[in-house]
């Protein structure tokens, strides 16, 4: 039906979406208090649309034959999380 390359590029999109929503739900969870409180919400906003996203791959990669194969790492989320925002 799919050529295995759609198929393998449509991962690819499903791997950066999972990846983005851990690092903006990661993000979410650190800014904590009363004066991030609008910046909090909007990266779990954000982290949910990702999911979302996710999602409409995963039944589209199953529409097509396919099976998904997210490559996650973690660790490296973690770590650029990290550097990219402080709360002090």
């Amino acid at each position: 039906m799919a050529s295995q390359k759609l198929k393998d590029l449509m991962n690819k999109g499903l791997t950066s979406e999972i990846q983005a929503s851990i690092e903006y739900m990661w993000q979410h969870v650190q800014w904590i208090g009363v004066e991030n409180y609008s910046v909090s919400d909007e990266f779990k906003d954000i982290a949910i649309q990702d999911m979302k996203h996710a999602e409409k791959i995963d039944e589209r990669l199953w529409y097509l034959e396919g099976v998904p194969t997210p490559s996650l790492h973690l660790s490296r989320s973690a770590e650029r999380c990290g550097k990219w925002w402080t709360t002090t």
